[in-house]
């Protein structure tokens, strides 16, 4: 009894199965590829570039091309989706010889003033793509400035935050911008482990005796018990609410009006995780400069001697007031 159930039951299950099968008779496959989409033309995956270059660094780039199929020659033509400003000479086509998977777009740019920002988006014909493809990257995006920056000089950043650590590094002055500095950043991957991102520069602006900095900078450290990254926010940018924690971040100056250093106060943070506010500033002695002997603050960096010249000579002034 129980073993005819079953078959009894096995067939039902058949019998549903080819109905539902007999449903579908009216399925149909999406499109594949055809023609010349099969050479499956696509740009890297590294496809948005932004950089800043030197005016006396090369105007122009080899951007390179990748097909799939090569057994025939082929040109596919280059469409310009954004130029700012013309300054960009692009070919209108890129051209593979047969047997060639890969080709390069030599873009020029040497009408770019200094100072400025272009960008740059082409994409690829769609006669040539394969779009059922996961690997496929149609378009390619640049974005360039020439910008000079001068060195002047060795100076100090002060890390008061995660690492309680004094770094020597080099000081560069913008060209164009004289209010805007940039330094290397000494969160290397062999300092910290490298389990984070570096970012090369840190860039700093000092307008109206006020530090500001492009949303948030990495120091290249992961926090493992939160699993999450550290980023110096600038406040606003994190939080309209922490606007009045940009004030924060000033410029010291001496009692001859050059500057000492820069008080930089991010907010902590880790993106979807919290973070740890902006208690914990970090400074920039600027080169020829003592270092700091901060009111308020215990300035661990400072050995005894020091501490007695700071405190002879406290003559700095915040925000060029007296």
């Amino acid at each position: 009894m129980k073993l005819k159930n079953i078959f009894l039951l096995v067939g039902i299950t058949l019998g549903l199965c080819f109905s539902s099968c007999s449903d579908d008779d009216g399925y149909k496959w999406g499109a594949v590829a055809s023609g010349n989409q099969l050479n499956a033309v696509t740009f890297g995956a590294d496809n948005v570039i932004s950089t800043e270059l030197d005016p006396a660094d090369p105007t122009i780039i080899n951007v390179k091309v990748y097909r799939d199929k090569a057994d025939e020659a082929v040109e596919v033509p280059i469409k310009v989706i954004t130029n700012d400003g013309s300054v960009f000479v692009v070919p209108e086509k890129v051209t593979f010889a047969a047997e060639q998977k890969e080709a390069f777009i030599d873009i020029a740019f040497d009408k770019a003033e200094i100072g400025t920002t272009y960008s740059l988006e082409i994409a690829l014909d769609d006669d040539y793509v394969n779009p059922y493809l996961s690997s496929t990257t149609k378009t390619y995006a640049y974005e360039v400035t020439r910008v000079k920056w001068n060195s002047i000089g060795k100076s100090i950043w002060i890390d008061d935050f995660w690492y309680g650590e004094v770094f020597e590094v080099e000081l560069y002055q913008r060209d164009d911008k004289p209010t805007s500095y940039r330094f290397e950043n000494p969160y290397t991957d062999e300092y910290t482990g490298g389990n984070a991102t570096y970012q090369k520069y840190i860039v700093l602006d000092t307008n109206n005796g006020y530090v500001s900095w492009d949303k948030y900078f990495f120091i290249n450290t992961f926090v493992d018990d939160y699993g999450a990254e550290l980023k110096g926010y600038y406040p606003s940018a994190l939080d309209e609410e922490e606007a009045a924690s940009d004030d924060l971040s000033k410029v010291v100056l001496t009692k001859d009006d050059a500057i000492h250093y820069l008080t930089v106060c991010p907010y902590w943070y880790m993106d979807e995780v919290g973070g740890y506010g902006t208690d914990y500033p970090c400074y920039l002695v600027f080169p020829g400069q003592e270092l700091p002997d901060i009111e308020g603050v215990e300035c661990w960096w400072l050995d005894d001697d020091e501490e007695e010249e700071g405190e002879e000579d406290a003559s700095e002034v915040e925000n060029g007031e007296e």
